[in-house]
């Protein structure tokens, strides 16, 4: 799991640091296989997005569309963090 330890680490190494997000709604990512538990994904991404702003890393989402998250709109909440890239791949069945 990334900290600001490993940040603090490793951040000078790092061009650029790449999170998957399929949905910022727990139930979702539940059906996905990709639920947190009581961890907050979408807090999580708001702090390795500042730490990636502190340590000069450029931050890049990528999504996979599936027949779960496929009417999600991550509009917003992708607006918000800010990534130099988001990359989308659709997988629907």
């Amino acid at each position: 799991m990334l900290s600001e330890g490993w940040f603090t680490n490793y951040g000078n190494y790092l061009d650029i640091l790449a999170i998957s997000c399929d949905s910022f709604h727990e139930d979702t990512n539940k059906m996905i296989g990709r639920g947190q538990g009581n961890r907050n994904h979408v807090e999580k991404l708001r702090k390795i997005r500042n730490w990636c702003g502190e340590y000069h890393v450029a931050f890049k989402i990528n999504t996979v569309v599936n027949t779960f998250n496929v009417d999600e709109d991550m509009a917003q909440q992708i607006q918000q963090l800010n990534p130099i890239r988001w990359k989308v791949r659709v997988i629907c069945h």
